[in-house]
């Protein structure tokens, strides 16, 4: 059976406008519009998507929908319905969605990174007995991050979707989209792009140390990309900490912290002896005051 394809429709005209015109020119249907809102769930970190899964959550009757998904978009079957989402795997009942979170995200919460929402106005081609032959979707995409603080559209769009039997209707249809009407295909997904927009998309953050290090650099340099790199990590995880998110965001700031002070004791004849000395008493500090707060997330997690 042909695939289905979508085509990227141009902002000049308004989403009324783009419908009515496909309507009176392609012949089509229109039956009523539909809409909905998904909030895409991860870890801090995206452990999620770095093993190639999307957590999906929607409403449902008035409880909360959890699919996991592959990145392709596929349904891997592990689903729940919740009166609430989680915070931790862990809190989630016995089943498949469970078993597959749960080695994923370990200690790590389950965080809101992404909102998507959508209107969509499905369309029908019918030949001369009023049959189906083909469907397609008016689709129109908006995102925003967790706190609203990136947001955006994402383009209009018109998704064919095949109807078994009817091959010649697809491509016939194609050929008048990518032909007549001259629509370019859409080569990203809605969720693909959103999460590209994103001020920390998946893969912007890591706790590891990965340098590619010029010999011929001087030293001054180097030191001031690594402990930059260090702060970077420190300042991402301040407010997690603060509003103990999860008990990594203080383990990785006090990672960063020691690191930090390793790199000023060890990198020497760089900064002045009296800054440095400063930096790493003020750094000890940091050190100090959440090391009892450490000690205690350590201690709860070996509870069940």
């Amino acid at each position: 059976m042909i695939q289905e394809s979508c085509y990227l429709l141009p902002n000049r005209d308004s989403p009324v406008q783009w419908r009515d015109r496909l309507v009176d020119e392609l012949n089509l249907v229109a039956d009523p519009a539909e809409s909905w809102r998904l909030v895409y769930c991860d870890s801090f970190d995206w452990r999620l998507h770095q093993a190639g899964a999307l957590l999906e959550g929607g409403a449902v009757n008035g409880s909360a929908r959890l699919l996991l998904r592959g990145l392709n978009g596929d349904s891997t079957g592990a689903e729940q319905v919740l009166n609430a989402r989680p915070r931790f795997a862990w809190e989630l009942p016995e089943g498949a969605l469970r078993e597959r979170l749960e080695p994923l995200l370990e200690m790590r919460a389950l965080l809101p990174r992404l909102e998507i929402e959508s209107r969509v106005q499905p369309l029908r081609l019918l030949d001369d007995e009023d049959k189906t032959v083909l469907r397609l979707r008016f689709e129109q995409h908006r995102f925003k991050d967790h706190d609203g603080s990136v947001q955006g559209a994402l383009g209009q769009r018109l998704r064919l979707v095949p109807v078994k039997g009817y091959d010649k209707a697809v491509a016939r249809m194609r050929d008048t989209l990518s032909g007549e009407l001259r629509l370019p295909s859409a080569d990203t997904q809605p969720l693909e792009q959103a999460l590209q927009a994103l001020q920390r998309p998946p893969g912007s953050y890591s706790s590891k140390l990965c340098f590619r290090l010029d010999p011929k650099q001087r030293a001054d340099a180097v030191a001031k990309q690594i402990l930059l790199h260090l702060l970077d990590t420190l300042e991402a995880n301040v407010e997690g900490a603060k509003a103990d998110l999860d008990s990594e965001f203080l383990h990785d700031l006090r990672v960063a912290t020691r690191r930090t002070r390793s790199a000023l004791s060890q990198i020497k004849g760089v900064f002045p002896a009296e800054q440095v000395e400063r930096f790493k008493q003020d750094f000890g500090w940091i050190g100090q005051v959440t090391g009892p707060t450490r000690d205690m997330d350590v201690y709860l997690l070996g509870f069940a």
